[in-house]
């Protein structure tokens, strides 16, 4: 199983999405600041699974990371949006139950809503952030 990475930089601060963990890596100090694990870590699918072709159950392939207005928001492997504090890392909110998204697709987020691309469609995510 290959390392799932994805990342938004916002000034001086890295958020990284890695192996199902979110930090906040501060460039300036060279350090991290906090981390938040989501849901899935090594996920295997029984074999009675992949032949009932449990496609809700599997985790997501793809994810994806934003920041804005001091919420921090990852797309997660466990079929999770999770709105994170950037300062704290404590987790404000959070969706389950989500559409895969498409490998590359980025998040985009207002107080709202927050939309993004499956292979099929566009998603919104009515989880509140502002």
């Amino acid at each position: 199983m290959s390392a799932q990475f994805d990342y938004w930089l916002q000034a001086d601060t890295l958020y990284v999405f890695v192996n199902d963990r979110l930090a906040a890596v501060d460039l300036g100090a060279g350090a991290v600041r906090w981390q938040v694990p989501t849901g899935v870590a090594i996920y295997h699918i029984p074999w009675w699974e992949r032949l009932m072709n449990a496609e809700s159950e599997r985790p997501f392939s793809s994810s994806g990371v934003t920041a804005r207005d001091g919420k921090v928001l990852v797309l997660a492997r466990d079929r999770c949006l999770y709105v994170v504090d950037d300062r704290t890392g404590a987790v404000a909110g959070r969706q389950c139950g989500l559409q895969e998204p498409r490998p590359g697709s980025p998040l985009i987020s207002t107080p709202e809503v927050t939309i993004y691309r499956t292979l099929d469609a566009m998603v919104a995510c009515p989880l509140r952030t502002g």
